[in-house]
C-alpha cells in the first residue's frame, strides 16, 4: 500500500514500494559476440526500428554472430508477452534492449 501523508489538509500518496523486490545478480557477461545468437528486443515506440538496425550493423562490423533475432512487445505501455520472453531466453545467448523516442 501506498505511503499517505496530510499537507495543507490534503491526503497525499506517495507512490513508494514499501516491500522492493529483491535484488538479483546480473547474467555473466559474454566474452565476445562471435558464434552468438543476438536478440534484439524493441519496444514499439518511434525510430527504435531504425537504432535497432544501428545496432545490428555495428555488431556486424565488429562481430560474426551465428544470428541476430529481431523481436518487439505488442505495445510500448504493456508488458512483453510471456511467450516471447521465453523465446527470447530460449533462443537468445544475448539480449540487446532499446526504448525509441
Amino acid at each position: 500500500m501506498a505511503q499517505q501523508r496530510v499537507v495543507a489538509g490534503l491526503n497525499i500518496l506517495l507512490p513508494i514500494d514499501e516491500d522492493p523486490p529483491r535484488s538479483i545478480s546480473p547474467a555473466p557477461r559474454l566474452e565476445t559476440f562471435d558464434g552468438k545468437v543476438i536478440g534484439l528486443f524493441g519496444n514499439t515506440k518511434d525510430n527504435v526500428d531504425q537504432l535497432l538496425i544501428a545496432m545490428q550493423s555495428e555488431l556486424e562490423a565488429a562481430f560474426v554472430p551465428r544470428a541476430i533475432l529481431h523481436r518487439v512487445k505488442e505495445h510500448f505501455a504493456v508488458p512483453a508477452a510471456l511467450a516471447l520472453l521465453h523465446e527470447l531466453h530460449r533462443e537468445c545467448d544475448a539480449i540487446l534492449v532499446a526504448a525509441g523516442t
